[in-house]
């Protein structure tokens, strides 16, 4: 703020050092042009105008990450100091249970342990964050945020082809969760069949190594809605389904969407509602287990 200001002052007045003076909140010199360089910078700072607001569109808080030094950048354009400050909240969205029916004796809710939540997969605070490690973006924004000592590790492990369908473990790093779970997912758009096919062994591959490694919170991403741009009626189905069957046991199922994916998420909030109206379904009662930690 006011550079030029203070660059043009400091060359009219050479050899103060006056930016490096406010620095260090010492500037020395002869005492009347000290008076005048305190009256120049009283008239800046009297035009000052501090200003704070809250943008609460949750789709502005990954700007405001990725986008921050240009923020920085258009402030100075415009004469502003800008700081930002970012305060992470879990916002959880709950789809409708529709009321019972008068003549209903005997109804139990399913599908309760699943949510639907609109943000950033990296802060969830979950004993597991499952990650799709051949969604190239997902991939790196998960492994930026988790910290070099897990980013290094990850990368090594994809290197040497040991994060397979049966998964790749890792700590959470620097980020809330406890545990990461690495699973490949496809690359390619898919008929009906196929992608119902490999949708299910990828949660079933991470539904079932969290049961048996006792964790009792997981967050997926929501698999083909982003670059494959299936459609989102068609995902939501598939993935709240496969989800479905595991909704009884000690395990709360998140799913998480891209904030600027509303279309999929009116998907998912309908298809939830629809499952919470049906009675609980029978757990079952043995699934495949082949992951091996590293």
């Amino acid at each position: 703020m006011f550079q030029n200001e203070l660059k043009q002052l400091e060359e009219q007045n050479a050899g103060l050092q006056i930016c490096d003076g406010i620095k260090n909140r010492c500037i020395t010199g002869p005492r009347k042009t000290l008076d005048a360089i305190k009256e120049k910078l009283d008239e800046m700072l009297r035009n000052i105008q501090q200003k704070q607001f809250t943008i609460d569109d949750i789709r502005f808080s990954s700007m405001a990450v990725v986008g921050e030094k240009r923020l920085a950048e258009i402030g100075l354009t415009h004469k502003c100091l800008l700081k930002t400050k970012l305060e992470s909240t879990e916002k959880i969205y709950l789809a409708p249970i529709s009321s019972l029916d008068r003549g209903a004796t005997v109804f139990t809710p399913s599908a309760m342990s699943i949510d639907i939540r609109v943000g950033d997969l990296a802060t969830q605070s979950v004993d597991m964050v499952v990650v799709c490690s051949t969604s190239k973006y997902l991939l790196s924004d998960i492994l930026d945020k988790a910290g070099s000592i897990i980013k290094n590790q990850v990368n090594e492990a994809l290197q040497n082809g040991r994060i397979t369908h049966s998964g790749y473990e890792t700590p959470g790093g620097q980020l809330l969760c406890q545990r990461l779970l690495f699973l490949p997912w496809t690359t390619e758009k898919l008929d009906e069949q196929t992608l119902r096919q490999t949708i299910h062994s990828f949660f079933t591959a991470a539904i079932t190594h969290a049961l048996k490694t006792q964790q009792t919170s997981i967050a997926f991403p929501a698999l083909g809605c982003g670059e494959l741009k299936y459609d989102p009626k068609l995902i939501a189905e598939i993935i709240l389904d496969e989800t479905q069957r595991y909704a009884n046991y000690n395990l709360k199922i998140l799913i998480v969407l891209l904030p600027n994916k509303n279309e999929a998420y009116e998907a998912f909030c309908l298809k939830l509602a629809e499952l919470r109206q049906r009675k609980t379904v029978t757990n079952p009662t043995s699934f495949p287990y082949r992951h091996t930690s590293k």
